[in-house]
């Protein structure tokens, strides 16, 4: 995870294509593996038919 200002942000955002149809960023709650404290996150997701890696297969 990384903190990031509000103009990387808008980087980030330009990169994923967010504003787009088929691109979302989420936040999110991430735990961690072996306990601690719970931390919030930015998340980004395309849906299928976006996806860079078509050969990549979900169960």
């Amino acid at each position: 995870m990384y903190r990031v200002d509000d103009r990387i942000l808008e980087v980030l955002d330009r990169l994923e294509s967010i504003g787009k149809p088929g691109n979302f960023r989420f936040l999110i709650e991430v735990e961690p593996d072996k306990g601690g404290i719970h931390s919030w996150a930015l998340a980004y997701m395309k849906i299928r038919s976006l996806a860079a890696s078509p050969s990549l297969e979900l169960p």
